[in-house]
């Protein structure tokens, strides 16, 4: 698998106060089947913001390692078929120059799948969900975090927070 993480999705709520940031919690916990342990909450000035937010930092170096790999590999066969291809029916430097076409294909193909297994491991969609969360805490107001292990999990914890919150976030 190339994500490691138990919960790779994430949802945040947005609260004006404790008070209603605990019943968005209690809420979430009722009624989406989440457990105490996948929901967070932040504080304002929160000193274990990061932690909270992102709580699989071992895991997501392995999803570092695994998407990187699969990625380069998926690339490389990706890669050396295209040189097949290009060598039976496509120009004659192809064919004339096998070892040439197979060595660039395959090293292209590696170089774009490593590439595109960066960019999985970057996780893009976390980065707006993580800055609202920083903004949010900064400006006085209280997050409520539901780490999600499916897009079912999500889509309740999103729906139960749309409800409850000011404003929400979450990730693909």
């Amino acid at each position: 698998m190339i994500i490691e993480e138990q919960y790779p999705h994430a949802v945040t709520g947005r609260f004006n106060d404790e008070q209603e940031a605990q019943r968005g919690i209690r809420a979430l916990l009722d009624r989406t089947g989440l457990t105490a342990n996948q929901v967070k909450l932040l504080r304002p000035g929160d000193r274990h913001l990061s932690r909270k937010l992102e709580p699989e930092s071992r895991t997501i170096f392995r999803t570092l390692l695994s998407a990187h790999l699969w990625a380069a590999v998926s690339g490389f066969i990706a890669g050396i078929a295209l040189a097949w291809l290009m060598m039976r029916i496509g120009p004659g430097w192809a064919a004339n120059n096998p070892f040439f076409t197979l060595f660039t294909f395959a090293w292209v193909g590696t170089l774009a799948g490593a590439m595109i297994g960066g960019l999985i491991t970057l996780r893009p969609d976390r980065e707006q969900l993580i800055m609202a969360a920083r903004q949010s805490s900064e400006e006085g107001s209280w997050t409520v975090v539901a780490h999600c292990e499916s897009v079912d999990e999500k889509a309740a914890a999103e729906s139960q927070l749309e409800q409850s919150s000011r404003a929400t976030k979450k990730s693909l």
